[in-house]
């Protein structure tokens, strides 16, 4: 199957093969993509669509697709240069660094989470709540449900301080992670109760734990690499650098010192 693709404005198309052409031009992944490529620097030439995970009610999850791609600019007389352009496309996604204080001590503790994630062959993978934007009601709104999915706490009252987005893999996926962090105070029974729990969204097979950290746990846990989520090292980083850049570029200079006189750090 051949379908043309076009972008929302209508100024750029491009021809796109595959079995499931069709439902996958439509889709909101693949029309942000389409949508924010540079098509002034590079030329589309071709999207052939090598693979789709499909839902039954036709909804695309992941998309697996081999693009023809050149560079625009060019010397005169100089032959087109194609583009490396295989893409694992699956659209952007949210996490956020939740902090619970517990009411009666004042302990603070970070919300983190363990569940089976097969890609890395792990039954209990520890990372921070997170979740793909596959709906239409706003980032906020989307990392805010991810929290009651994945911990059974409530934060919708919680205020939301988005830290920043990020991009994990360049190379060959779309996803655009935006991070953001919040805080909330909660009762001791409310967070035992939640501890307690197997949690997940309804029908997406989750199977979520838990766990509340203490805040020099999760430090530890991070710089130590018993937790090795990128999206836990890159908010406390984001975290960091919305904060207190200034703090963080002293600290780099240091380092660089001990490093270029091999002294310790």
């Amino acid at each position: 199957m051949i379908v043309t693709a076009y972008t929302k404005s209508g100024k750029h198309s491009v021809r796109v093969v595959g079995e499931s052409a069709n439902l996958v031009i439509k889709c909101k992944q693949f029309q942000a993509w389409f949508d924010g490529f540079d098509h002034e620097n590079m030329d589309l030439r071709l999207v052939n669509i090598q693979s789709a995970d499909i839902f039954q009610n036709g909804k695309v999850i992941f998309v697996k697709m081999e693009t023809l791609v050149y560079h625009r600019n060019r010397e005169p007389g100089e032959e087109p240069r194609q583009i490396s352009g295989i893409v694992f496309l699956r659209g952007n996604s949210v996490t956020i660094f939740a902090i619970a204080v517990c009411e009666e001590t004042g302990e603070a503790f970070v919300l983190t989470i363990r569940q089976p994630r097969v890609p890395v062959g792990s039954y209990a993978y520890w990372e921070v709540p997170a979740g793909t934007m596959d709906k239409d009601d706003g980032m906020r709104s989307r990392v805010l449900e991810e929290v009651q999915e994945e911990t059974g706490l409530d934060f919708r009252d919680a205020t939301l301080h988005e830290l920043g987005t990020w991009v994990p893999s360049t190379g060959g996926c779309d996803e655009q992670v935006t991070s953001f962090a919040a805080i909330k105070t909660l009762p001791a029974r409310v967070l035992e109760a939640a501890q307690a729990k197997i949690h997940g969204a309804d029908g997406e097979l989750e199977h979520i734990s838990l766990e509340l950290l203490s805040i020099e746990a999760f430090i530890a846990a991070l710089a130590q690499g018993t937790m090795s989520d990128a999206k836990a090292l890159a908010s406390v980083m984001l975290l960091l650098l919305k904060q207190a850049p200034k703090m963080v570029a002293e600290f780099v200079k240091d380092v660089v010192a001990c490093m270029s006189t091999s002294q310790p750090y």
